[in-house]
Formats: structure tokens, sequence, C-alpha cells
């Protein structure tokens, strides 16, 4: 069961809606084709997602996946398959070659780099730009093929189609969302210096590594990583806390891109200590960890956007899980995948009543 609820994809005929669905409704769904292939896939698919459940299972949305989401896990894996040989290094330094990068220096002696303040500075700088400009363009191409060029239609791509953040919010979302960026790009790259010149990370880069211990180590780092935001999320919602720390990031009750890291900061150091403790505990290959947290920062400003898209892998809910977080608070807490909110008792259910003052425990139901 908990396999297939991060695997199993939603048939290709299925409504969109996460509506959870009637009897009736369900008994008079358009026929499925016949062939045995189709008629196991079809009924193990409604085994993990009931389509007559109390449950919002997030497997559609009006922004539909343009790919098929096996092509997009098929993609996805060859692109890890690529960072876990050990050829992107190499293709860095024979690009930094070319540009006179290298002049006077020994390509196999990389001391210099870690050892000179001046180089390990311009990399920490460079660093800390570089995740500010990646967030921002990011967040603004999502804000301009949407709610610039289609403003006049939200009800065809919008979570929540009559609500607007209020321009001071939109506002305050891009400082501290930047910022936060910011600190994110210089904060690893000081560490990753640091463990540079006196390891104590357990983290190593061998690309004579066989591949299945890297996607070994893929798993272990994105279920590490999607647990620990869980409970992190799920300790920042205790009624004692939630008013004076998270309470900050729900005020954008209709969020958009920028709203990913606009968080008070001491939440998004918490946030940020799951994958630290991560390469602290586990030997994984560096580049296993760079995969998934990149992973994990790209769907973190789409399921942010207010854009009702789809998810685009097979585990991955459409982007109303999160959204439905913004709009009913205290719910939906896990990020990339249903599994944990599913197995907790905390996902969205269409019959229990939810607001920010119904903290978890007091959400009854209102049949």
């Amino acid at each position: 069961m908990i396999l297939s609820i991060l695997m199993f994809e939603q048939p290709s005929s299925t409504s969109s809606s996460d509506v959870p669905v009637s009897p009736a409704l369900a008994s008079s769904a358009a026929p499925r084709p016949s062939d045995p292939v189709t008629v196991i896939a079809d009924a193990m698919y409604n085994i993990v997602y009931p389509p007559v459940s109390n449950y919002f299972w997030y497997r559609g949305g009006k922004v539909p996946c343009h790919r098929a989401k096996s092509l997009n896990t098929l993609l996805l894996t060859i692109a890890a398959s690529i960072l876990s040989s050990g050829y992107v290094a190499g293709w860095s330094l024979y690009g930094a070659h070319l540009a006179g990068m290298l002049t006077g220096l020994d390509p196999a002696d990389q001391a210099w780099v870690w050892e000179s303040p001046r180089a390990c500075m311009g990399i920490v700088l460079i660093s800390g730009v570089s995740s500010c400009v990646l967030y921002y363009i990011g967040a603004s191409h999502l804000e301009t093929q949407f709610n610039v060029k289609q403003q006049h239609t939200p009800s065809a791509w919008k979570c929540q189609p009559t609500k607007i953040l209020a321009p001071h919010l939109h506002a305050e979302e891009v400082r501290w969302g930047c910022i936060n960026a910011f600190c994110a790009g210089v904060v690893g790259s000081l560490i990753f210096m640091r463990h540079l010149n006196s390891p104590f990370l357990r983290c190593h880069w061998n690309s004579q590594q066989p591949w299945v211990r890297f996607f070994g180590d893929v798993l272990l780092v994105f279920f590490w990583v999607e647990l620990w935001a869980y409970c992190a999320h799920r300790f920042l919602h205790l009624r004692f806390l939630y008013p004076h720390i998270h309470k900050w990031h729900h005020r954008y009750t209709a969020p958009t891109a920028f709203s990913a890291f606009a968080m008070h900061p001491f939440e998004f150091i918490f946030f940020q200590l799951g994958g630290l403790t991560c390469l602290c505990i586990f030997p994984i290959h560096i580049m296993a960890f760079l995969s998934v947290v990149t992973y994990v920062a790209y769907h973190g400003q789409v399921d942010h956007s207010g854009i009702d898209f789809e998810g685009d892998l097979p585990w991955q809910p459409g982007t109303k899980y999160h959204d439905d977080h913004h709009k009913y608070f205290h719910l939906n807490f896990g990020q990339n995948i249903i599994l944990w909110d599913w197995l907790f008792g905390t996902l969205r259910q269409n019959n229990r009543k939810y607001g920010e003052e119904v903290y978890v425990g007091n959400q009854r139901n209102c049949d």
C-alpha cells in the first residue's frame, strides 16, 4: 500500500478533479478499455486511491502535465545517473580550462580552492547570489506565464480563483524569499568549505560507486528530508508555537511562487537542518543529496505558485495539495508525497472542519 500510494499514476481518462467522488458518480464513470493491462492497472489504482473516499488524493489539476509521468520519471533517472557518473565535474573543469580560469594551476591539485580565503569567499558569494537569482527567475517566470498573461481567466488555472495576494504581502514575500534564498546559498557553501578543510560530513564523491547504491542514496535522502519536513512542519503548527513563528508564512493565504522561501528565519533554518543532519548521519553520495534538494526546492516554488498544476511525477501530488494547506491551515503537512499525511491522519478529508483556530485533534467531523 505504501509503495502504491507513492508510485501509481492516474489513468488517463480519470477526471482531474480532486473532489471525493460519490457512489452514484463513481458508477456512472465513462467506460475504460478492457484489455488486461488496463483492467489490472485501473483495479490497482482504485485500490490505492478509492474513488469513493473522504480523502482528497490530489492526483489531478486544471493545468495537466504535458508529458507522461512515467516519461518524466525516466528523464529524472537519466539526469541523476549523469550526475552520479562524475562527468559533470569533468565538464566543469574543462569549461574552466577553456575560459582560462585555470592558467598556471595544476588541475589535479584542487587545494588552492578551499585553502585560499579569497577563493572561498568568492565561491560563497557566487553561491548566495546564484541561489537568489535562480529563485527570483523561477518565481517570476511562473508569475509572468499565469498571473500576468492569464490574469483575466483565473478560473482556468488558479487554485483559488477569487483570491489575490495583497500587494504589500507580495512585495514582502519577494523580499524575504530572496533574502532566505541568498542565505541558503551562502550558508550551504560555507558548510561545504568547512568540510573540505576539516571533514565532518559523511558525504562522498565516488564515481565508481554502483548505480544501485547511488539510487539507494537518493531514496534515503528523499525519505529523510520528506519525513523531517513533515515532522518539523507539524511541530510548527502546535497551538503554543504556531502564532509566534509559522503564522508569518500563513499570512500568504493565496500564495505565489515567491512564498516558498518567505518565512520566519528560524523556521527556514529549522527546515534546512533536515538536509544537514542527513549529511552528518549517513554516508551518501554528494550528488544524490544535491539532486534531491534541487528537486525539493523546484517543487517548493511550484507548489506555492497558486497555479493548479497536476503532479508531474507518479508520486507527486498536484499543487492544490499544498495550496489547501494555506487555505485551510492545519492539514497537508507533507511536501512531495501525501504518504505521511495519510499515515498520520492529517490528509484533508471532505467531512472534517478546518480553520486557522481549529488545530489537529480538534478537527471534528461535520457530517
